[in-house]
Parts: structure tokens; C-alpha cells; sequence
């Protein structure tokens, strides 16, 4: 068995875990285009000198094993994450399968000044950056040419994170450096996941997170995504870090991220212990004014 052969068979199990039927092939618990996309990324980098290896860790989560430290680097630089939501609704702690490198090229760019609230991404630009982000959602696939559309988009400092979805909800979102422009834009941290989980009558629908690479080694970002109900206008998402942090919501989806930064050169061994995790809380604001602290990852009450 090939080194390919044992990361696709470990990331698998992996995954598998997040739904109790059992999968006839790689990716066979997501809709049909999800687990192609899984699999041809999986693929992707069979013929390549580097690779990643996932392997079980003695507590039964994943352990990511590189080849070397400058690998490492260019691993944390340009990541790309998967996250699927299975059948709870909670933060994938233990569950994110880093794969390879979707982008080539060297250099670094500046780390960008995030900012608690976001702003609009202007809509020419908006009109650049969907297409660069569109290779994992395909509304022809699901039988309907214009089924892939953006659904939100904003920008912190100099980053810009714009989500898309498809008929399936099988959900894209990309992060893009607004300071090298929109001619060609390419990319720098790319996050796969799935809205297809439970639903229940909560104001937030499927939430999870997830964590993505940036151009900076000693940084990363921890991305918040969920649907929202139709009669949700706001959401400030109350860190475990201690951010508060102002979401955007748009079109029923709520998107945020905030930076991770590593200590002593390590960052949180799992999603569930970032600034977005378990202990994530959020105050909700309502078309009638109310507003509500709920905890978006507390298990539903009976």
C-alpha cells in the first residue's frame, strides 16, 4: 500500500466519523459532487515529491505528519481545509483533513490588519474573486446551470473571504489578498464544507468551523459559517478569546474569521480549541429588535 493509498484510507476514516452510514467509496456520505471534489483533491498530488500523511493519533484523532519543517511552512501558508458536517451540528474538533496544496508560487505578503467589523467587498471586485472560488461548487452537477452562486462575502483589513454554495449546499468559501488585486486574483486559503446538516427550529442553522492557512507560517484563520433564520439581522460572535466579533449575515448565511496566531511556534491541536470553538457564543438580533445570547455549538435541548 502507497503512502497516497494509506492518507486517502486515513482521511476517510476520519471523515466517516462524522456520519454513522457507511461509506461504499471514498466520499460516498456527501452529495455525489462533494465526494468527487474530495476525492480528485485527495488525488491531486499523487505524482508530486511532497505529500501529506494523516494518521490516527492514540486518542483516535488525526495526526498530520510532514516531511520536513519547510515543508511545513508551505503547508501552513497555503492550506486547504475539509469540514463536513455529519450528523451534529458541532464544531469539527478533530475532523479537519489538511490536503494538498492547491496553489503554487513563492513569497509572502503582509499580514493583513484584521478588524472585528467587516466591510463590503465592492461588487466589481465581488464579480473577480467568485470565479477564482468556483471550482467546488457546480450548479450544472446539480442539474441547474445557475445553482452556483455567491452567497457572501466580506472584508476584514486586507483579506477577503468570499463563500458560494450550490443546489446541494455544499458550500466554498475562499480567502484572497485584496492587496495584490482583482486581475487574475488567485486564492491563498481555500475551506470545503457541507450545510446538509440537521435542522431544527434554532435561529442558527448548522453551524460549524473550521481553520485555514495564510500567507503568514505563524498565522492561521478560524472560520465561523452557519444559516441563519429569516428573521435574524445580526450576529456578534462572542470568541473564547475574548473577541467580540461582528458577523456578516446575508441571504440566510452567517460568515466570520478571526486570526490565529501560533505560540512557541504551535497552534490549537483542534478547531474545538480555537477562538471559535465549543465555548463559541453569540448575541442574535431580530427584525423586531430583540436580540438573544444563544450557544451556537450547545447540543439541542430536549
Amino acid at each position: 500500500m502507497t503512502t497516497d493509498d494509506r492518507t486517502t484510507e486515513s482521511a476517510m476514516a476520519v471523515l466517516a466519523e462524522l456520519d454513522p452510514a457507511p461509506p461504499a467509496h471514498a466520499g460516498a456520505h456527501l452529495s455525489p459532487r462533494a465526494g468527487r471534489l474530495l476525492q480528485d483533491i485527495l488525488d491531486s498530488d499523487r505524482d508530486g515529491d511532497d505529500h501529506t500523511t494523516v494518521e490516527r493519533a492514540p486518542d483516535g484523532g488525526p495526526t498530520t505528519t510532514e516531511g520536513s519543517d519547510e515543508l511545513r511552512t508551505r503547508r501552513r501558508r497555503r492550506a486547504w481545509t475539509v469540514a463536513l458536517v455529519g450528523a451534529a451540528a458541532a464544531v469539527l474538533a478533530g475532523a479537519l483533513v489538511v490536503l494538498p496544496s492547491l496553489r503554487a508560487g513563492d513569497g509572502d505578503t503582509e499580514a493583513a490588519a484584521w478588524s472585528a467589523i467587516p466591510s463590503a467587498v465592492p461588487a466589481d471586485d465581488l464579480a473577480d474573486y467568485a470565479p477564482q472560488c468556483g471550482r467546488g461548487a457546480n450548479g450544472e452537477a446539480a442539474g441547474n446551470p445557475d445553482g452556483t452562486r455567491t452567497v457572501v462575502a466580506e472584508q476584514r483589513g486586507a483579506r477577503v473571504l468570499v463563500a458560494i454554495t450550490d443546489r446541494e449546499r455544499f458550500m466554498q468559501a475562499c480567502m484572497f489578498d485584496a492587496n495584490a488585486g482583482t486581475d487574475d486574483p488567485e486564492p491563498f486559503s481555500g475551506l470545503y464544507g457541507s450545510l446538509r446538516g440537521p435542522q431544527s427550529d434554532g435561529p442558527l442553522q448548522s453551524p460549524f468551523s473550521m481553520s485555514g492557512g495564510t500567507p503568514d507560517p505563524d498565522e492561521s484563520a478560524s472560520v465561523f459559517l452557519a444559516l441563519a433564520r429569516d428573521d435574524v439581522t445580526a450576529v456578534i460572535l462572542h470568541a473564547t478569546t475574548g473577541e467580540d466579533v461582528t458577523a456578516t449575515v446575508e441571504d440566510g448565511f452567517v460568515i466570520a474569521w478571526i486570526p490565529v496566531f501560533s505560540v512557541d511556534g504551535a497552534f490549537p491541536d483542534s478547531e474545538d480549541e480555537g477562538p471559535f470553538g465549543s465555548g463559541l457564543e453569540a448575541t442574535l438580533t431580530y427584525e423586531d429588535g430583540s436580540s438573544e445570547r444563544v450557544s451556537p455549538f450547545a447540543p439541542p435541548s430536549e
